[in-house]
């Protein structure tokens, strides 16, 4: 058993509790008033409160709620900087927030984020994953603190696992030949070679097929590694890994991709994690690599349809009952970054606005971030819920790209006014 270094009470838990409670009062006005202060702060204090309640009390709805709130923050921090001056959707707790994107060069570099995509594969947020996976080298390397190239490679390592066109065996040779001790000071060194170096040999055992038993050979290195490094610090400055984030995210990628089980016994890596048995109902219960997504249940006439942009197939289907693997199609569209092929499932499920509205309403909130204009122009009729939208929006020569930008101002002024009604 590799025993956790850090140990807390049932009253120190009362009093973070008590205070991230008082801490947590307007919220929601806050986020939407500074996000590029609030959101940082609170991935820091979620996550920071995460390790307390799942020393004190393992498993809770207020552990999945710290988890979910922290990755949440944590992915829509980056979002603020891929849609600089611009409206978006953020994902929070059981629904979204209309937010401005903002840019800042702090704490942009691929070492935070690499933190957001451990914390997207924990939730298994194939959605998250998308989005994080859109963030630039360029944007690592402009951090006011900078992002070393061995930490720019990592992350490049972790999109390709979820990237059906990236060479992932190639990008692993070029990441493993970016560890150059010398290129380190002292005490990153002793960071990097304790806590991300050995993510490498782990990441490809994970995609070996039969190295179960490698896997927990590096495993259990790892975890003596991660408690060396960590139990030598500060009371303070150790309660951060108090969970080894990722560590988690690879056990999660091994149950999922590869039906390994985690054998060695430890205090770092949570089980209920790893195998996400009681994990909230809105999140999909695998984190599937770029080898697994491929929506089988869809069916090939309609999936050909989607691929192939066929317009004119896509507006027969429209007529049909998509029900029955409508999960699927939606996890399509949050897996692709093809917008035209969004677009698609967009127009395919525009009419529908029956009882599956709850199940819809985040992917068409979401296809308003589309660069297509008739993208975001269909996901408004259907978010208004009437067909008439659909008249508002058309032009000399379509659907009106102005049109379509000042109603959707309308609407996200109108989402955040409900917002400030609920809060």
């Amino acid at each position: 058993m590799i025993k956790n270094h850090y140990e807390t009470t049932e009253q120190f838990c009362t009093i973070k509790t008590e205070r991230y409670n008082e801490s947590i009062d307007g919220m929601i006005d806050r986020i939407q008033e500074s996000p590029s202060w609030m959101l940082p702060d609170l991935f820091s204090e979620n996550l920071d409160m995460l390790r307390v309640e799942s020393v004190v009390h393992g498993e809770s709805d207020l552990s999945w709620l710290y988890l979910r709130r922290a990755q949440q923050s944590f992915t829509g921090h980056f979002q603020l900087s891929l849609n600089d001056g611009k409206a978006f959707m953020l994902d929070f707790d059981n629904g979204v927030l209309p937010v401005t994107g903002e840019y800042k060069n702090c704490y942009t570099g691929a070492n935070h984020w690499l933190k957001a995509f451990y914390l997207a594969i924990i939730m298994r947020d194939m959605k998250a994953i998308g989005i994080l996976s859109q963030v630039s080298e360029d944007i690592f390397k402009a951090d006011e603190q900078g992002s070393e190239n061995f930490d720019n490679q990592l992350a490049a390592l972790f999109k390709a696992i979820f990237n059906p066109e990236a060479n992932f065996a190639e990008q692993l040779v070029i990441t493993t030949a970016s560890f150059i001790p010398d290129e380190f000071t002292k005490a990153r060194f002793g960071y990097v070679s304790r806590l991300f170096w050995p993510q490498l040999a782990i990441i490809q055992a994970i995609f070996t097929p039969g190295s179960e038993d490698k896997f927990n050979e590096l495993m259990k290195e790892a975890l003596k590694l991660h408690k060396e490094f960590w139990k030598k610090k500060s009371q303070s400055a150790a309660a951060e890994g108090v969970i080894s984030l990722p560590l988690t995210a690879l056990a999660v990628l091994a149950h999922d991709h590869a039906g390994y089980k985690l054998t060695v016994k430890n205090g770092y890596i949570l089980d209920w994690l790893v195998t996400a048995e009681n994990a909230p109902s809105n999140k999909p219960a695998q984190a599937d690599s770029a080898q697994t997504t491929e929506p089988t249940d869809i069916p090939s006439h309609v999936l050909k349809a989607l691929k192939e942009g066929d317009g004119s197939e896509i507006e027969s289907l429209r007529e049909q009952n998509h029900s029955q693997y409508l999960p699927a199609l939606i996890a399509l569209y949050e897996a692709e970054e093809n917008w035209d092929l969004r677009g698609g499932i967009v127009a395919l499920l525009i009419d529908r606005t029956d009882s599956t509205s709850d199940i819809l309403s985040p992917l068409m909130n979401d296809a308003l971030n589309s660069p297509d204009h008739q993208i975001r122009g269909l996901a408004l009729v259907w978010l208004y819920n009437d067909l008439s939208v659909y008249d508002q929006i058309i032009g000399d020569y379509g659907i009106d790209e102005q049109k379509v930008d000042n109603l959707k101002k309308k609407y996200l002024a109108a989402q955040q006014g409900r917002c400030n009604e609920l809060y």
